[in-house]
């Protein structure tokens, strides 16, 4: 028999973008077109919420900006680079992901996302250069004016 403490799984919920948890949020999701997101390879990846995605399997990390692709009506990651619509930041058609979603679980195929409300800014995948990309993200300046019914809470220690 063993003795002492015994963690039998874990409680609660992973880090979230939404600083309250107040409406702001579009409940119901999205649709992820996951053939748009790479798989990880190399090795296991945690995630900064503690999220462990393994090789093979594909990911998108809270904070992230997702964009509709004009010819599915999924949504796929921000990428500049592209031209089917992951490039565009258009208000109502552009959306940030409240937690972390992965290609494994079947809930994570309509993600929470985010549009308005209180946010941690620090939380937000973004570019601090005057550049995007699709591993950056967009500029705070181009977060801003296609969410402008966000409000940026800063960490305090």
């Amino acid at each position: 028999m063993a003795y002492g403490r015994q963690v039998l799984g874990t409680i609660g919920t992973t880090i979230q973008l939404s600083a309250d948890g107040e409406p702001g949020a579009k409940l119901a999701g999205v649709t992820i077109d996951w053939s748009t997101v790479a798989a990880v390879s190399g090795s296991d990846v945690t995630v900064g919420d503690g999220v462990v995605v393994k090789v093979g399997d594909k990911y998108l990390r809270y904070g992230q900006v997702i964009t509709r692709i004009t010819a599915t009506g999924k949504y796929g990651p921000y990428d500049p680079a592209l031209s089917n619509g992951q490039e565009l930041l258009v208000r109502g058609r552009a959306f940030l992901l409240n937690r972390t979603a992965t290609n494994t679980e079947p809930a994570d195929d309509h993600p929470e996302v985010i549009e308005a409300g209180r946010v941690w800014r620090a939380r937000i995948l973004q570019s601090e250069a005057a550049t995007h990309t699709l591993a950056l993200g967009p500029t705070f300046v181009e977060i801003g004016a296609t969410f402008p019914e966000l409000r940026f809470v800063e960490a305090t220690s």
